[in-house]
């Protein structure tokens, strides 16, 4: 009787074994496909019991993941890589996937945009977002122009189930004769409460909300623009601190094209909305 408890017991430790082996494999897969590596989790554990911050965990690179996720709804297509980075059909959109968080610094560098219609032309960088089987649920900056005949503005929407917001939780025109489609550099600073967004540096626009508190990050163009861009990346601001970094102020907007400070817009209640992205018509 002795020896049979024996053997079930040694049994159940061989079974137990196996289970904790089944899970580690699942788990490293499971890193492998979202990007993530295991000495970043374990250098994330390390750290985060020493009270110290590792550069591994700062942020993301869209050029490091590669992987990106197309946005369901009305989009035509996702985000395809290109020769020296990525290009965006008309009305496309994707997510960067594997990664969410709450606060971050979203930078889009090497912007190249090409305006294939005359009108409905901009594109967007989406921020504590996700797609739902009805679309984008989340944040977006957006630069549109609607026509040659009306100026470019730059807007902070929110979108829900595939559908925008009206109004724009705050918009404002950009200055005249600015060409918004040769490599402008866009940044989102993106803490608690409180969205600002920079152009080539300089703070353009604050907006205010709390309907989302975490999400991923994106790219989208409107009917009439494709887009090329090089890089996507996050940064976590407690890493930009503790590293003693900040926006970059290299390049600014010239001044005669330039307002003296970004506009701070207060929550908006809830409005109508917009049943079609985009550019999209009726």
């Amino acid at each position: 009787m002795r020896e049979g408890r024996a053997r079930e017991k040694g049994q159940g430790l061989l079974e137990y074994a196996l289970i904790i082996l089944l899970i580690a494999v699942v788990s490293g897969l499971v890193l492998a496909v979202s990007g993530v590596s295991l000495r970043e989790v374990y250098d994330r554990i390390v750290n985060a019991l020493s009270g110290k911050t590792s550069p591994a965990s700062c942020g993301v690179s869209a050029a490091q993941l590669a992987n990106w996720q197309a946005l369901e709804g009305n989009w035509r297509g996702g985000i395809q890589p290109g020769v020296d980075g990525f290009q965006v059909c008309q009305l496309c959109a994707g997510m960067l996937g594997g990664y969410s968080g709450s606060d971050y610094l979203i930078d889009l560098s090497g912007v190249q945009v090409e305006n294939v219609l005359p009108a409905n032309n901009g594109f967007g960088m989406a921020f504590r977002a996700e797609s739902t089987e009805k679309g984008l649920s989340g944040y977006m900056f957006e630069i549109e122009q609607q026509n040659k005949t009306k100026p470019p503005v730059v807007s902070i929407t929110k979108w829900v189930n595939g559908v925008r917001v009206n109004p724009a939780l705050g918009e404002v025109e950009l200055p005249a004769g600015y060409d918004w489609t040769t490599s402008p550099n866009i940044q989102i600073d993106v803490r608690g409460d409180t969205f600002t967004a920079y152009l080539d540096g300089k703070p353009i626009l604050t907006v205010k909300d709390t309907t989302y508190q975490k999400g991923g990050v994106g790219v989208a163009t409107k009917n009439g623009t494709t887009l090329k861009f090089k890089d996507l990346t996050t940064q976590d601001p407690a890493c930009q601190s503790s590293q003693g970094g900040s926006v970059s102020t290299a390049t600014s907007v010239p001044t005669s094209k330039s307002t003296s400070t970004p506009a701070v817009v207060k929550t908006l209640p809830p409005q109508p909305i917009e049943t079609l992205p985009p550019g999209r018509k009726p």
